[in-house]
């Protein structure tokens, strides 16, 4: 099942096995794919292969294959807990950041939004929340809305 592809994953990325790491990946994404919809907690485990296996094709100069596995994280971490919560942050800032490295500021806005939200639940002096007021304030500003960036 998913765990045993999650086991082989990590123990692949301690051999620094990269091809064997996204193999065990794929295998778990597809073992909690064939849990649902009947076993609807498969959602966290399916967002969270999901999720590193889009870190490991980023690092991997897979952008775009990254992204659409942050999105199908995020839709699966969504369907399962439809309110935000901390297993969305992390989701969030990678799809974000990979929206803004291609130059879609106007897609990453409403997830800095989002991870804004999240990072303030932690108290507006966290040092999160400065760092995702200063992302969202420089995708506005490459998306010319200087007022809002200033802000």
């Amino acid at each position: 099942g998913w765990q045993q592809g999650m086991d082989a994953f990590r123990q692949a990325v301690g051999r620094d096995d990269r091809a064997a790491a996204e193999g065990a990946l794929r295998a778990a994404i597809a073992a909690a794919e064939r849990a649902l919809p009947a076993d609807t907690a498969a959602s966290l485990p399916l967002s969270d292969a999901l999720f590193r296996l889009g870190e490991l094709l980023v690092e991997d100069g897979r952008s775009d294959e990254g992204e659409a596995c942050f999105r199908r994280a995020l839709a699966a971490r969504d369907r399962l807990a439809p309110g935000e919560d901390q297993g969305h942050a992390a989701i969030l800032g990678a799809l974000a950041a990979s929206c803004v490295a291609r130059g879609g500021y106007a897609e990453a806005e409403p997830l800095l939004l989002r991870l804004l939200d999240l990072k303030r639940a932690k108290g507006e002096a966290h040092p999160e929340v400065a760092t995702v007021l200063a992302s969202l304030a420089s995708v506005r500003q490459a998306l010319g809305n200087h007022e809002s960036a200033e802000q």
